[in-house]
């Protein structure tokens, strides 16, 4: 028995049903970085089939050391998502969805094969979106791994440029859903 796969076997047929760019900006973005994030933790490092195939390759988690740069870089990769989901033209086609996801696991792995799995810590925009929203998170969980009830606010620790890059975009994508 053989699989044939072609790239309507793989994603669907690149019509106006298809799911993918639903599932790309809604269920992802929303349900499990927001929400599944804030109720349950930072949900996508766990997740993250970037991080499953660098434990299968053993990869250290730090390799070289990684420029002083802060989370630039995730602000720049969720700046790159906000561009293709609110301006990209023909952004729910799966070309375009494609490349861009093609691109930026290309990024996050070279990245995280030169530095080691610390890259993804700063530069994959989602990571950090989800440990952010997690942070909010009204539970949290003690040093001694029980979870607690807390105070979202005490969360906050200067992520300001990735929660404002997220905040821009998710106010965009409600004006532009408006007109």
């Amino acid at each position: 028995m053989t699989l044939h796969l072609d790239d309507g076997d793989l994603a669907g047929p690149d019509d106006a049903l298809n799911p993918t760019a639903g599932f790309l900006y809604v269920v992802l973005w929303v349900g499990i970085l927001v929400v599944a994030s804030a109720l349950l933790g930072p949900v996508w490092p766990a997740l993250n089939p970037i991080r499953t195939l660098l434990l299968i390759l053993r990869t250290p988690q730090q390799r070289r050391p990684m420029p002083q740069v802060g989370l630039w870089p995730a602000a720049v990769a969720l700046g790159g998502f906000a561009w293709l989901e609110l301006v990209a033209p023909e952004r729910a086609t799966l070309p375009v969805i494609n490349g861009f996801v093609a691109c930026y696991l290309v990024a996050m792995l070279a990245g995280s094969l030169w530095f080691g799995r610390q890259w993804l810590d700063a530069a994959d925009g989602f990571e950090v979106y989800s440990r952010l929203m997690g942070r909010l998170s009204f539970l949290g969980r003690r040093p001694d791994g029980v979870r607690v009830r807390r105070n979202p606010l005490d969360g906050l620790d200067g992520t300001v440029t990735v929660l404002a890059c997220a905040s821009k975009k998710t106010r965009m994508s409600r004006f532009g859903a408006s007109s």
